[in-house]
């Protein structure tokens, strides 16, 4: 027999107060391995109290050793999925990641405009994995930088990435004050952060944010003993869910410099290649 169960004193479902939730529209790759792209945004997200909303450019053949290919999804899916969430769904902040080809660049061109003033912008210049075939040619990058880097609240080149947007290479804190001064102005974004994880010639793990006027050194231990993927999908993420707040971007750069440097710590094996974060 069934278990009868009775609400003996019933709530009226409207009675207790209504919270909205922080919304991340996250927009960029699809990696089956949940290593990086709009699965690694998720985990990021979640983790700093925001729900994402995944918006894929392209599906990534790619495991914990590399990419092997991608896909890119047609204009009018990546434009149909943007404009169904935004025609329902309040969105706090915008990110960022991989932009297979010009036909991408032109619908996000197209649909962020018009929101750039009014809702936080985080880019993640993600023109290339860190094993595996390049995600962008030269002609994208530039595309990239004149159409979608000047609406940006935020862009978190890593070294190879600052280089490509016409910085010098960095060895030391002066050099890379200098990258980051470099990458503010032919960017045209508000703020900057650069990622140093994969610099050697520097001590520690650091970042650098710039928002014009100040310098933020990020710092971490180094970590020599394995690889990580994703950390950069992760932490643009972090940054942005915390926009979707109200959170300030320096603030948010330092929260979640805090909270990727433990979990890259206690990152995961699931392949025979890099670890896997925040899992």
């Amino acid at each position: 027999m069934p278990t009868n169960f009775t609400l003996t004193n019933p709530v009226p479902i409207h009675s207790a107060p209504i919270h909205s939730t922080p919304t991340l529209l996250c927009i960029g790759g699809l990696d089956p391995s949940g290593g990086a792209g709009i699965t690694a945004d998720a985990r990021a997200a979640h983790a700093f109290g925001a729900h994402a909303l995944c918006v894929a450019t392209a599906i990534v053949a790619q495991n914990t050793r590399g990419v092997a290919f991608v896909e890119a999804v047609s204009p009018q899916v990546l434009r149909g999925q943007i404009q169904t969430l935004l025609e329902d769904i309040k969105v706090g902040a915008i990110k960022i990641g991989m932009i297979p080809n010009l036909e991408a660049i032109e619908v996000l061109d197209e649909i962020l405009r018009p929101l750039h003033l009014s809702i936080p912008i985080v880019i993640d210049t993600v023109f290339a994995p860190s094993t595996g075939l390049r995600f962008n040619d030269e002609i994208t990058i530039a595309a990239i930088t004149a159409q979608l880097l000047p609406l940006a609240t935020l862009v978190t080149p890593n070294a190879i990435e600052a280089r490509q947007l016409g910085a010098p290479a960095w060895k030391d804190a002066a050099s890379m004050q200098r990258a980051a001064s470099a990458v503010l102005e032919r960017s045209g974004a508000k703020n900057v952060l650069l990622k140093g994880g994969h610099s050697a010639d520097l001590e520690f793990a650091t970042d650098l944010f710039f928002d014009g006027k100040e310098f933020l050194e990020l710092r971490a231990p180094r970590e020599n003993g394995f690889e990580v993927r994703g950390t950069g999908c992760l932490l643009a993420s972090a940054i942005a869910a915390q926009l979707a707040s109200g959170i300030a971007p320096v603030q948010a750069a330092q929260r979640a410099k805090v909270w990727l440097t433990r979990e890259y710590q206690s990152a995961k094996i699931i392949g025979g290649g890099r670890r896997i974060a925040a899992i």
